[in-house]
């Protein structure tokens, strides 16, 4: 299939939205959801190569909808960063985050920037 994406940067955003109403990730190339209405396996474009870096998002989504990373066969999700990357003041660190996670997802990357400490003082 084909594949979108590669070298692509999202950085340096801030979402100060309290009340978001819909989830902050939704990456998907498959159409089987049935959350969102939709149950065909039907395939979208695949995406490789995209890293979002220092993004704090104030709040998840109030409706309750949960980040999604979804691949399909067809089109596979590839070469994903998430490089210090939160929502509610909690890091975004493994694939636990997201919903619907299946095994067309390879070369999934989470970055925790290493704590500074200045001498003398403690954590």
């Amino acid at each position: 299939g084909k594949t979108g994406g590669g070298n692509v940067v999202f950085r340096n955003i801030r979402v100060e939205d309290p009340f978001p109403t819909c989830q902050a990730f939704f990456l998907t190339t498959a159409g089987d959801i049935p959350e969102m209405g939709n149950d065909t396996e039907k395939a979208g474009q695949g995406l490789t190569g995209v890293t979002f870096q220092n993004i704090s998002i104030a709040a998840s989504s109030v409706l309750g909808y949960s980040d999604i990373l979804r691949g399909h066969p067809e089109a596979p999700i590839s070469n994903i960063i998430f490089h210090n990357v939160k929502i509610a003041d909690k890091f975004v660190d493994s694939l636990d985050h997201f919903t619907h996670v299946n095994k067309y997802l390879t070369n999934i990357q989470f970055r925790i920037p290493a704590l500074e400490c200045s001498p003398g003082s403690e954590l």
